[in-house]
């Protein structure tokens, strides 16, 4: 299934990974919640590997990476790099606003039905880790998991002036204020004047979307300015539904019915997502030793010093390295599913100290063990 990124879709990890799932019923891919069964076993062109566990968790790991990519995109989706089902927010385009982090649906595709199709096939992407204890690094706006959970209710039910910010500061402090400021017809005439402002809005990717049918020759005039804002920022909230209700369908053809009910967006995020600060303490509660390391021997002692110095960006780097995904389990993860970090001694190295000083770690990323050298300091 492992492949590199290509321009398409098709071609691309998650692509191959969607047409392996329209051959499979959803029910196959539901191994036991909590259980070390796996939906599914990875195979790695030219890349022989010990154990199952690892590449299971690296092709979900490869995947988030091939999703989130800050390449621009092109309106209608010409001269995307793959699979480009998700594109940065616009606070993240522009670098100003909260959530510079996050990304959203794509809207704006020439084959809307095909693509939706993708989409609900990330949805079963999405189940089949979380029952798999699998974390996925997905920095997706809270909008879209609000959607996710609650569907459109959840967003009718909010402030659509707020969560619209969250997503294009821009849009709504300056398109939509100079709109709105225009409270005066002859100052509209010389802001909009000539016809020039329809009933049209940028999407996110830079697509238009008509805010009514036939809005793109249609203009719109001083008297229906505040309706035209508020469907303006209505349509803006609305582009990524469709692609997050087919995502909810492929959810919900793997996860108990009636489980997104029980939980709030937020909640929901973390079980798929876990949180992306490393809690070295945490971290510390759940790690087993063997080969005669315990929380007192130096090594060990030096292991946790360089830990809580790293950065969170560093200790991500330590978690995929160790456990093939970047994103720490919560506790009650920890718990329910077992998991343990491991630390053990790399022995049998020739020579003085010298020689494990100069040794680097190693991985089962199979069984999460890390394997460190005994170093001197």
């Amino acid at each position: 299934m492992r492949a590199q990124c290509a321009s398409t879709v098709a071609n691309s990890i998650f692509g191959q990974f969607a047409r392996e799932l329209a051959s499979t019923k959803p029910f196959h891919l539901a191994a036991p919640l909590h259980s070390e069964d796996r939906s599914f076993f990875i195979r790695l062109k030219g890349e022989p590997v010990l154990g199952d566990e690892g590449p299971f968790k690296t092709i979900f790991a490869d995947v988030c990476e091939e999703l989130m990519q800050d390449e621009p995109v092109a309106p209608g989706g010409q001269g995307c790099t793959a699979p480009q089902m998700l594109i940065p927010c616009p606070n993240r385009q522009s670098g100003v606003g909260g959530h510079r982090d996050s990304f959203v649906p794509r809207a704006g595709m020439k084959n809307q039905l095909e693509f939706l199709k993708m989409f609900e096939s990330l949805g079963l992407f999405f189940a089949t880790a979380l029952r798999s204890a699998v974390l996925l690094r997905l920095n997706l706006a809270p909008s879209v998991w609000r959607v996710m959970v609650e569907g459109v209710e959840g967003l009718r039910k909010r402030d659509a002036r707020k969560e619209l910010r969250d997503l294009d500061v821009n849009f709504v402090e300056g398109w939509m204020k100079m709109v709105e400021e225009c409270g005066e017809k002859e100052a509209w005439e010389s802001v909009f004047g000539g016809g020039d402002l329809k009933w049209v809005v940028l999407g996110s990717d830079g697509s238009e979307m008509e805010v009514i049918d036939g809005g793109k020759d249609k203009e719109v005039f001083w008297e229906e300015r505040n309706e035209f804002v508020k469907m303006a920022e209505w349509a803006r909230l609305n582009e990524f539904v469709p692609q997050t209700l087919a995502l909810r369908h492929g959810l919900a053809q793997l996860l108990p019915a009636g489980v997104l009910n029980l939980m709030s967006p937020a909640t929901f995020e973390e079980s798929v997502c876990g949180r992306d600060t490393v809690d070295v303490e945490l971290l510390k509660q759940h790690t087993s030793y063997s080969g005669g390391l315990d929380p007192e021997t130096p090594v060990v002692r030096y292991f946790w010093q360089v830990m809580e110095e790293f950065d969170d960006s560093m200790r991500r780097l330590v978690l995929q390295f160790v456990c093939a995904q970047p994103r720490l389990p919560s506790a009650a993860q920890f718990a329910n599913n077992k998991l343990r970090f491991l630390i053990t001694p790399l022995d049998g190295l020739r020579g003085s100290a010298a020689a494990a000083d100069s040794a680097l770690p190693h991985s089962q990323t199979c069984f999460a063990n890390l394997i460190l050298p005994r170093y001197s300091s």
